[in-house]
């Protein structure tokens, strides 16, 4: 994961002092904004000014990208080839019109600058941060967050952040193709539906177990086919035709490996 850390500030505003924070995810091209509490609405561009009114200081991506877009040439400008060309891009890139300009724009005195860091308040928003989710049959939604906490949530308590998640109940191949945002900023369905990693840590209940101990039980608990060979003392046409006859069933096999749970084993050499 590669992040850009750029200051949104502005020309008029108590001696250009930082607004809020744009962060850029280079390989997936996610933009993020993440806002100070102690700065008042007034003084924030006006497309995040709802945001703090109600509450949020993370702007989801779409925002933030709304933002961005509003301030560089569309895609879609008749001469579009030309701009491009004109500032040695190969591609119409957000992010690179977006430093060519400085973030300026007609419309506001806004713009931006490269910054290293981000204060420890807006940190310690990372620690809800989504590190991974398993997604149970019944519906239940696990998820592994960065402070090492493990929670848990039914789908169907979502749909409150996100009513566009209800469409999706009745299609589980759908509700199956999940994955985690870039950053961790939350979890996204195959339509696009997204649910803020805020909303997931707050809505969802702790267990008892970390996420230390999810990898712990996996590094020590699933085999490949070389750690199942010397267990079982056999050799690989051995395991391939326990498999065959099944006798012994991988929980996961492509062309590439083979993996099993090691109580699996265990119990062929009872």
């Amino acid at each position: 994961m590669y992040m850009k850390i750029y200051a949104i500030r502005n020309d008029y505003i108590n001696d250009k002092e930082i607004l809020c924070y744009l962060l850029y995810f280079e390989n997936s091209k996610t933009f993020y904004v993440e806002l100070i509490e102690e700065i008042e609405v007034n003084a924030l561009p006006i497309i995040f000014g709802h945001f703090k009114e109600n509450g949020k200081v993370t702007i989801d991506s779409y925002w933030s990208k709304r933002w961005v877009s509003e301030r560089i040439v569309p895609r879609d400008r008749q001469n579009i080839a030309q701009i491009l060309r004109a500032n040695k891009l190969n591609e119409y890139d957000e992010f690179e019109l977006l430093k060519i300009a400085n973030g300026r724009c007609a419309q506001d005195d806004n713009f931006i600058t490269e910054v290293t860091d981000i204060p420890e308040v807006v940190k310690e928003r990372q620690y809800y941060k989504v590190e991974d989710i398993i997604l149970f049959d019944n519906l239940d939604l696990l998820i592994m967050f960065s402070d090492k906490s493990v929670r848990r949530i039914n789908i169907n308590c979502l749909s409150k952040f996100n009513d566009r998640l209800t469409s999706l109940f009745n299609h589980k191949e759908l509700l199956n193709d999940i994955n985690v945002l870039p950053g961790g900023y939350g979890i996204q369905f195959a339509n696009g539906v997204t649910i803020t990693d805020y909303d997931l840590y707050t809505a969802s209940k702790v267990i008892d177990i970390t996420y230390d101990e999810i990898k712990m039980f996996v590094k020590t608990k699933i085999l490949n086919t070389s750690e199942v060979i010397e267990k079982l003392d056999c050799s690989r046409q051995n395991v391939n035709d326990l498999i065959k006859r099944e006798k012994l069933t991988p929980i996961k096999s492509n062309f590439k490996s083979t993996l099993f749970i090691n109580s699996d084993i265990i119990k062929r050499m009872w």
